[in-house]
């Protein structure tokens, strides 16, 4: 009990910021970032971009900046450092403004939604995909839940456009499958073609394989101009008028149980006081289970099989 904290309305935990107003990178950190002296040498540039990942879910754009540091981290460059010229200056700043002007992140409460909605917003350029998970009621006023962004292999550089502009589909999908299963998506595209891509009849053998992988989800494709899909105008800010949200549910993964009886009873009495749990009761029996999870003895294990957490 000694480093427990009960009734706070705010705690730093892991590296992040968590109030009512949502998460939020550690100040220390962020000043660390920003304080950070133009690196010398390639383990300098190691070090910043290793600090920089760990604060990449809330900036948006960011691989457009650290794919210009990135070969300066080469193992060759550990023996003749490169001149440190004006484009890695360039980038290197870019990333700290970036930081500067990084959201404050919000989280779904999946049991009471009200009007909110799950939006999905993502764009391809020629090099990379892009794109943003945010929640609110409409897709012009939702706050950013996350940011994500990856570079092309060599091969995805050669797709065509509308294939480019799936990936980054695809992508956010995977990244944020956990919180995106079960629920109905409102995907946004600057790519018209898209709305009827679960249309088509002939498909080469990565877009079928593409489209059993979007047959898992429920959701709607929608279509926006090139000059709207810009994350920092999508992305709002907390109005004067903010108000705490309300409570969110909280769901605590057990990865280890003991094997007294009584404590498995009492935590599956537990699941008929809970709506997620009972939910997740009711779709196994109706088999439709959407994520990966099993019910075994009316107990429920996160993974394949009991006990694989």
């Amino acid at each position: 009990m000694k480093k427990s904290t009960l009734f706070t309305t705010k705690l730093d935990f892991l590296g992040h910021h968590i109030s009512a107003r949502g998460i939020e990178p550690d100040s220390d950190k962020v000043k660390k970032i920003l304080n950070w002296l133009v690196p010398q040498r390639a383990k300098h540039v190691r070090q910043f971009l290793g600090l920089i990942r760990y604060i990449s879910t809330f900036l948006s754009a960011l691989t457009e900046h650290t794919a210009v540091l990135t070969p300066l981290t080469r193992k060759e460059c550990n023996k003749d450092f490169p001149a440190w010229t004006e484009e890695h200056q360039l980038a290197f700043d870019a990333i700290k403004e970036l930081i500067i002007g990084s959201d404050c992140l919000t989280t779904i409460d999946h049991v009471n939604l009200g009007k909110n909605k799950i939006f999905l917003t993502c764009d391809a350029s020629k090099r990379r995909t892009g794109g943003v998970f945010t929640f609110g009621e409409t897709w012009e006023t939702a706050w950013p839940v996350t940011f994500d962004s990856k570079q092309y292999t060599a091969a995805q550089r050669n797709y065509p456009t509308h294939e480019q502009e799936l990936l980054a589909i695809l992508h956010g999908l995977h990244k944020w499958r956990n919180d995106l299963l079960r629920s109905h998506i409102h995907i946004y595209t600057d790519h018209k073609t898209l709305q009827n891509f679960d249309t088509q009849q002939d498909l080469l053998s990565r877009q079928a394989r593409w489209m059993e992988y979007l047959s898992q989800y429920d959701y709607t494709i929608h279509y926006i101009r090139g000059e709207d899909n810009s994350v920092a105008d999508a992305m709002s800010r907390l109005p004067n008028s903010y108000k705490e949200p309300p409570p969110t549910t909280m769901i605590s993964a057990i990865f280890d149980v003991s094997d007294k009886s009584h404590v498995l009873d009492d935590i599956k009495k537990g699941y008929d006081t809970d709506p997620y749990t009972k939910r997740i009761l009711e779709d196994e029996k109706a088999g439709i289970l959407a994520f990966r999870c099993n019910v075994h003895d009316s107990l429920i294990y996160v993974g394949d099989c009991k006990g694989d957490a």
